[in-house]
Parts: structure tokens; C-alpha cells; sequence
């Protein structure tokens, strides 16, 4: 009996308690959120926004703005805020068309004026908030005047940096469009050229590389075009000590083997040249780079292993796309390529420049392997520029890339 007694209470009290528990896990910041939600919530079905209707939508995204903007707000509060936006996209029931092209719109204006230099918090937030609503972003979002191109622009790193993630996962949404898709990649290549952070350069080389989400394409030349200017810039900037060898820029030669594999056709020989010409440049600055690590000190610390490895690797990718690309024209036939790569780990520097001769020759007239006449590198390529160099500064690349912490912060 007292055993039938106890369930029986339980059975009445356990619902109140369940109520009580719901009612507890809101609390404050739940009953805040629902509030902010509440002021929306009936626009969000609504299958047409007349004008009224869409100043409410902008007042609601003002407020939001504002208060993540808000200096004194905490990351806890912000994070809060953006999964507002993301609640107001996939909460049931689903928004209409209607809202979903009005809320983009009405973001992409509003957040405009937080693109400006010294708004780095809103340029930011914006790159993160067009990230969390990629799926429902209309082509107005890459306009060179305000969205995701503008960010592209911005002096912040991690601005940039997400940016170009962004573009990334909005392949799907604008290749296909002819005008957004060359804005876009004109947009990247500008950003490319100009940049000098490692992380950030390898997500617009990833941005540029659209065989890369989008499989096989018939617009990939226009990528190709663009991938080998900011590489043609890369090589000169490597040559004249003005940017650090980076590892981003494998990223780059990935999406060229990817894309432009007919690279090797006649008709493309002047771009063919270009590209082998950049490379040179970037090899002989490598290998330059390599042999002046090797006789700093006896020891090896772990910092130079760093720098040696990454210079490695950097060297491991421009032969590949050598011997790619060589191999491809029918040059390399009855011949041995050089092996740069091979030699370096034995540190003899007079084995790792004959090596690099064997590849970019050695001025004023004695060939290597890329001055082939179906090539046509020049000789040396890199030579003069770097010699310059060396005699005023110490290689720009003697210290290992840092890790950029705002780049990669809520990822």
C-alpha cells in the first residue's frame, strides 16, 4: 500500500517538476532569446513582405547588430546573437522564399557600413553571420561595393581569412552565373596579389580552385588565368625578398594540377611560360633560402627544423608541378630531370645549387632543364634578383610562419 501510495504521488508531482526543470533551463538568457525571437517570428512565414513588413525585418537586424557590436558584449552574448540568425533561418516551421531573400538583403545592407577599415569587429561579424547563412545568400552577396568582396579587401587577417572561406562554400550557389562568377574570381586574384599572410592566401588559392567543389568545370580557365597572376606576383615577390616562402602557396599548385591540366597544349604555351617563370623564381628563392639555413649555426634547433622543413616542402611541390608539367610536353623524353629535393637533406650546399642550375640554368647561357625552346624560361630566373637581395638583407624566410590566432578563432 505505501509502495502504491509513493507511485501515485510521484505520478502528480513529476509533471510539475518537469515544468519547473523547463522553466529553470530558460532562465534569463532562454526567456531573452525568445524575446528577441518573438519579434520576428511572425514575419518569418509570411509568403510576402510588404513594406512595413520588411522595415520591421530591417529594425530586427538593426537591433541585432547592435547589440553584437555592442563593446561591452561578451563572446558568450555574441555567440548568443549569431545563432539568432542561424534559429531564424531553420526553426520550423520553415521561412518562406519571400523572408529568406528580404532577411540576406536587408543583412548585406545593414552591415555595410561596418565594411569601413576601422570596423573590424563588424567587418568580422559580418563574414561570420554570411557564413552561417550561406544556403539562403543571393548573388548580391559577392557585389564588389558591399559583401563578401569588400571583406576580401579589408586589413584585417581574419576578415580576409573568412572571407575567402565563405566563397569557398558558396561555389555551388554563383559558377554557374557568368557575371558573379568573374567578379568573384577577379576579386580573389586582386586579393591574392596582395597578400602577404600565408593562411589567409591559402584560402583564396582554395576559393580559386573550383574543380576542387565542383568536380570537373567548363569555366576553369578563368581560374587558371587568375591562379597564375597571383603565382606570376608570388615568384616576383619571392625573388626580391619582399614576402616569406610560405606553404599557402602549395595550395596554389594543387588547384593548377587540378584545373589546367591542358596546360600542355600548344595554344597555351605563353601561359605555360609564365607559370614554369614564377616557379623558378619561387625555387631559386627556396633553395637560396635552404642553404643559408644550413650554415647559420652547427646545431639544429628546432625552429630552424621548422624553416628547413617548410622549405623542403615548398621545393617538393614546385618540381612535382616541373616535372608535371615537362613530362606533359614531351621534354623530358631520353633525358634525367634534376632531383633538387633529393639533395637537399644531405645539406651540401654545392649539390643543392648544382641541382638547381640542372633545373633554371645558370646565366648568362648555361641551360637547364626549364630553358628548353618549347618552355622558354629564361635562364637564371630568380638568379639576378635574389643576388641583389642577398647583398643587402638576410632571407625574408629565415623564421617558420606563425600561426594566426584571430584567423582561425570559431572555426
Amino acid at each position: 500500500m505505501r509502495v502504491n501510495r509513493m507511485i501515485r504521488t510521484l505520478r502528480s508531482v513529476l509533471p510539475g517538476m518537469s515544468c519547473l526543470l523547463v522553466a529553470a533551463l530558460a532562465g534569463p538568457a532562454g526567456a531573452a532569446e525568445g524575446g528577441a525571437m518573438a519579434g520576428i517570428r511572425a514575419l518569418r512565414t509570411e509568403m510576402f513582405l510588404n513594406a512595413s513588413k520588411r522595415e520591421a525585418l530591417d529594425e530586427w537586424i538593426a537591433k541585432q547588430i547592435e547589440l553584437i557590436l555592442d563593446e561591452n558584449a561578451d563572446l558568450s552574448e555574441r555567440q548568443k546573437i549569431r545563432s539568432l540568425f542561424q534559429r531564424v533561418v531553420r526553426d520550423q516551421p520553415a521561412p518562406s522564399l519571400n523572408f529568406k531573400e528580404n532577411l540576406a538583403e536587408s543583412i548585406l545592407r545593414l552591415f555595410k557600413p561596418h565594411l569601413k577599415e576601422g570596423d573590424a569587429l563588424g567587418a568580422l561579424t559580418m563574414a561570420m553571420i554570411l557564413k552561417d547563412l550561406r544556403d539562403i545568400l543571393p548573388k548580391s552577396a559577392l557585389r564588389k561595393d558591399g559583401g563578401l568582396l569588400a571583406g576580401l579587401s579589408h586589413p584585417v587577417t581574419a576578415v580576409k581569412y573568412w572571407t575567402a572561406r565563405t566563397i569557398q562554400l558558396l561555389h555551388r550557389k554563383f559558377a554557374d552565373l557568368p557575371g558573379p562568377r568573374a567578379a568573384t574570381i577577379a576579386a580573389l586574384c586582386e586579393a591574392g596579389m596582395n597578400e602577404t599572410d600565408g593562411e589567409v592566401l591559402r584560402e583564396i588559392y582554395r576559393a580559386l580552385d573550383f574543380g576542387r567543389t565542383m568536380g570537373k568545370i567548363d569555366y576553369g580557365e578563368e581560374a587558371v588565368a587568375a591562379l597564375v597572376d597571383v603565382l606570376e606576383v608570388r615568384g616576383e615577390r619571392y625573388a626580391a625578398g619582399e614576402v616569406e616562402v610560405s606553404e599557402g602557396d602549395l595550395v596554389g599548385l594543387v588547384a593548377m594540377r587540378r584545373m589546367s591540366g591542358k596546360i600542355v597544349d600548344a595554344n597555351q604555351a605563353k601561359l605555360r611560360q609564365r607559370y614554369l617563370t614564377a616557379l623558378a623564381r619561387m625555387l631559386y628563392r627556396v633553395a637560396e633560402d635552404y642553404m643559408a639555413q644550413l650554415g647559420r649555426e652547427a646545431e639544429l634547433s628546432r625552429q630552424r627544423k621548422l624553416a628547413l622543413r617548410r622549405l623542403f616542402l615548398v621545393c617538393a611541390g614546385i618540381e612535382n608541378e616541373f616535372r608535371r608539367i615537362v613530362e606533359g610536353c614531351g621534354v623530358a623524353e631520353g633525358k634525367t630531370l634534376p632531383d633538387l629535393r633529393a639533395r637537399m637533406p644531405g645539406g651540401i650546399k654545392e649539390e643543392i645549387q648544382l641541382e638547381l642550375n640542372k633545373w633554371c640554368g645558370l646565366p648568362p647561357n648555361t641551360k637547364g632543364a626549364l630553358n628548353d625552346d618549347a618552355l622558354g624560361v629564361p635562364i637564371g630566373a630568380g638568379y639576378a634578383e635574389i643576388r641583389a637581395k642577398a647583398s643587402e638583407t638576410q632571407p625574408a624566410s629565415s623564421q617558420p610562419e606563425k600561426p594566426k590566432e584571430a584567423a582561425t578563432s570559431g572555426r
